[in-house]
């Protein structure tokens, strides 16, 4: 694994791996399969099985964008951040390290400016910056960087999907608020900081 390398043998030229990581599939279904969730999810599994993650793009766009919801349907969301350390010596060579509450909390709104103030204080810009190259900037500041840690935050309970009558993706079964997957996995739970979350649907399933 990556982390097992030595700081001082970390060369940027490895960083070439990065385009030999297969994409994982990508799936775009109509509008007609996008209604039934159990039927979609059946005809992609023998593909998307075999990568154990895959990315669905709705063919419905949200009428109500991710922060209106948090801020307003959820205006008393509040949550705690967690830290972890950034450098590779700070790290196991078994890739093991704590990672500590940091016990602040914080709005959307809050934590968003913060996250902004620091990008465009490290890189001149509030624009969206290519992928390719946030990925190298975050390899390169995990063997050379000054940072010691990030404050990130995960495993947050709520739903970004939109509770207003006129949001087409909010009202489509595949909210988990009311579609019938949740029920599926009601006897699977990952126990977290925040409470109990669905095993292999709040944590790892996203239709964008």
């Amino acid at each position: 694994p990556f982390l097992k390398h030595r700081v001082k043998k970390f060369d940027l030229s490895s960083l070439d791996w990065i385009d030999q990581i297969p994409e994982c599939p990508v799936f775009s279904p109509s509008v007609e399969e996008f209604e039934d969730p159990f039927v979609y999810l059946s005809k992609i599994a023998p593909v998307a099985a075999k990568y154990g993650i895959c990315k669905i793009v709705s063919p419905i766009c949200a009428s109500v964008p991710v922060g209106t919801v948090l801020m307003k349907e959820q205006g008393g969301l509040k949550f705690t951040t967690r830290v972890q350390p950034l450098r590779l010596a700070e790290w196991s060579m078994d890739d093991k390290f704590a990672f500590f509450m940091s016990g602040r909390k914080y709005t959307f709104r809050d934590f968003e400016k913060i996250a902004n103030k620091g990008f465009v204080r490290r890189y001149s810009s509030a624009a969206c910056l290519p992928a390719r190259y946030m990925e190298e900037e975050f390899w390169h500041e995990i063997a050379f960087g000054k940072m010691e840690s990030v404050e990130y935050a995960c495993d947050i309970d709520g739903s970004a999907f939109s509770s207003s009558p006129n949001d087409q993706l909010g009202r489509s079964k595949w909210n988990l608020k009311v579609c019938l997957l949740s029920t599926i996995f009601r006897d699977i739970y990952v126990p977290t900081s925040l409470g109990n979350t669905l095993f292999g649907i709040s944590l790892f399933c996203e239709v964008t």
